[in-house]
């Protein structure tokens, strides 16, 4: 384990604090990747949100239009990320 004024060999992930979360430097290089992930968790938090908002046919379109949104933004960045992955 590090203490504090000691530096990981290898500097692979940047450190955020508060709500954001470790975000690898390869989200950065491949930029596609980071919103396959991202839209990957957003999808599930939807899910999950749809989940606890039994009822309430508003917020549950609302949601399910999101989820609409992410799922298209993940699938063209799997595309992307495909595309620059098999060299054409």
């Amino acid at each position: 384990m590090l203490n504090d004024s000691e530096k990981p060999e290898a500097d692979n992930y940047i450190e955020r604090h508060g709500d954001a979360r470790v975000i690898p430097i390869a989200f950065k290089e491949y930029q596609e990747w980071g919103e396959f992930v991202y839209n990957d968790q957003l999808l599930e938090i939807y899910q999950n949100q749809i989940s606890e908002a039994e009822g309430n046919d508003d917020k549950i379109q609302k949601l399910q239009e999101q989820m609409k949104k992410s799922s298209e933004i993940k699938e063209s960045a799997f595309k992307r990320m495909s595309t620059r992955l098999s060299g054409n």
